[in-house]
């Protein structure tokens, strides 16, 4: 598992007028879809792609409602989410 990175230099100055160099993670390859992702995951488990769409689909709906309802949702491991 490899992270890519191109160097971009910024378009705006500092007060000194200098513009700095910063890091962007290059994406490569496909989007993997929901059901994609459920089907990895059904691989690594005794449940079906079908119930880990499910679970995925309601973990989505769930985390939607919490930060609608302005709280911030943390999963372990992956990282926190709130909006801005």
């Amino acid at each position: 598992m490899a992270l890519f990175y191109k160097a971009v230099k910024s378009t705006m100055a500092t007060k000194s007028g200098d513009k700095k160099w910063h890091l962007n993670l290059v994406k490569v390859g496909k989007v993997v879809s929901t059901q994609q992702l459920a089907e990895m995951i059904a691989e690594k488990s005794s449940l079906t792609p079908g119930d880990v769409h499910n679970v995925v689909r309601n973990l989505m709906t769930a985390m939607r409602s919490a930060l609608l309802d302005s709280k911030t949702v943390r999963l372990d491991g992956l990282g926190t989410f709130t909006m801005k």
